[in-house]
């Protein structure tokens, strides 16, 4: 099996898991491996811990949801929030 034919089956599986392992939320969002470890350290993404400890589990819709959580306005909803709060303000 080629690199390119073994990194679409892993892509493939990938849509079909619900549990990930560590290398899979690596490829799901394109952090390397070693800032997940980091991150899972400081408890900083949402995951789950086997019974003895030493393998890392998450929830796809999970890591989705917390990649998605902190959101960047877009100029122009900072626009609308700002004109709305000085429209509030004046009255």
């Amino acid at each position: 099996m080629t690199k390119e034919q073994n990194e679409l089956k892993k892509i493939t599986l990938l849509g079909v898991k619900q549990v990930l392992k560590t290398e899979d939320v690596a490829l799901l969002t394109g952090i390397s491996v070693s800032t997940l470890r980091k991150l899972t350290a400081k408890r900083q993404i949402p995951h789950y811990k086997s019974k003895g400890g030493k393998v890392n589990f998450y929830d796809k819709d999970e890591i989705i949801k917390w990649m998605l959580s902190c959101k960047v306005k877009t100029t122009d909803e900072l626009e609308e929030e700002a004109l709305a709060y000085v429209t509030k303000r004046n009255n």
